[in-house]
């Protein structure tokens, strides 16, 4: 709907309905549940081999792609099977159980999947789950960490890297792998969005009352930049604040912008007009271009910290760390490095140009008030300069 318009996305609906359809029986009932999902009752399969068959058969359909208004459009489909009556005898757990092998293929790109008793117990526990991140977001549960960014230049901070932590009552702390995949898959990584630039933006006005110049930056979802609703929430945030948009930095991956290129450039191209600074994340790792980043309006690049790490003895990471920054720096963009672990490769780093550092030999992420800490104690922090 977004990058073709609504139109394009209703013939996309009717040829997978008419895909469908056409590799069924008669005897056989398909149904749309909503958005994109369809359900199938195939009346006359007595097995699971038979119905093995009719998941090929539909999957099958979708080799072709299919042509909107002069543009050919890949259509890719994820099954779950779920049978009677060895998987269940009511028609709610049916689907229950199907939804949740449907889950497991999208995740494993395998087509189809079959359910079973492990993939039930996961779907609860997803289930669950959801339930409890909802009630996080709610009870304030989620958290900020923040990395400090040091300027080659100043030698000194100049702003953190917000990484969201949630504060389970039961389990404790729990790093971002064990719920932002969740939130993305259930789209509550949008309300989540909000709520941790909201603390974001909290943290950097306590920063300007401390007499702080500090920026902030804050990772932001494949799906976030895929939502056209999203600039408008952030200007909302933004006149809600006394922060300068200016200080805060919106990160965002590579990948992410390359997966859906169309609704890429229309939301950053809003987000930088309203004066943020864009940056793009672990950059080297995907396909995009220095001419696409620079149409994009990014003001920074981070360098994957994959390339960083082995610099000093791989000469192609080093190679690639060299001629990324000089090619940022012609393009007129700031150059960031992460993964900055020794002495050797801050150095190797510094000489290189980069404008930024950022990775644990300068310091872990840390909560708020260790960050506070870390800027009076830290020789790159506020009141100290690092010895020469």
């Amino acid at each position: 709907n977004d990058t073709l318009g609504h139109f394009a996305g209703d013939r996309v609906l009717q040829h997978v309905a008419n895909c469908v359809r056409a590799s069924l029986r008669e005897s056989d009932t398909v149904a749309r549940m909503g958005g994109d999902e369809f359900t199938v009752l195939l009346a006359t399969a007595n097995d699971l081999d038979g119905a093995v068959a009719a998941a090929k058969k539909i999957l099958k359909t979708f080799d072709a792609p299919l042509e909107i208004s002069g543009q050919k459009v890949e259509i890719g489909a994820s099954l779950g099977i779920a049978m009677f009556p060895e998987h269940g005898d009511d028609p709610t757990v049916l689907l229950r159980e199907a939804d949740a092998a449907m889950y497991l293929a999208k995740q494993t790109h395998g087509g189809y999947k079959v359910y079973s008793k492990e993939l039930g117990q996961g779907a609860d526990d997803r289930v669950a789950l959801q339930g409890e991140l909802r009630r996080a977001l709610a009870n304030n549960e989620l958290v900020l960490h923040y990395q400090p960014k040091i300027d080659f230049g100043a030698d000194r901070v100049s702003g953190g890297e917000a990484l969201v932590r949630w504060q389970h009552p039961i389990h404790g702390l729990l790093p971002p792998d064990k719920f932002i995949p969740l939130a993305e898959q259930t789209g509550l990584i949008k309300s989540m969005t909000q709520h941790i630039l909201k603390i974001a933006l909290r943290q950097c006005e306590e920063w300007q009352r401390a007499g702080l110049d500090l920026s902030v930056a804050v990772n932001i979802s494949a799906i976030n930049i895929q939502d056209a609703e999203f600039p408008d929430q952030v200007a909302r945030l933004l006149k809600e604040s006394t922060v300068p948009p200016a200080r805060i930095e919106l990160e965002i991956t590579e990948t992410a912008v390359m997966a859906e290129p169309v609704r890429a450039v229309d939301c950053i191209k809003r987000l930088s007009a309203l004066g943020l600074q864009i940056s793009i994340d672990d950059f080297g790792t995907g396909y995009s271009s220095m001419a696409y980043l620079r149409d994009l309006l990014v003001a920074k690049i981070k360098i994957d910290k994959s390339f960083v790490k082995d610099m000093a003895v791989n000469h192609s990471d080093a190679v690639i760390v060299r001629s990324t920054s000089e090619l940022g720096h012609n393009r007129g963009l700031k150059v960031i490095a992460e993964g900055v672990e020794t002495e050797g490769a801050w150095d190797r780093l510094k000489a290189l140009g980069c404008d930024d550092a950022q990775g644990y030999y300068m310091s872990h992420p840390l909560a708020s008030d260790k960050f506070a800490e870390w800027l009076q104690q830290s020789p790159w922090g506020m009141k100290k300069k690092k010895a020469k």
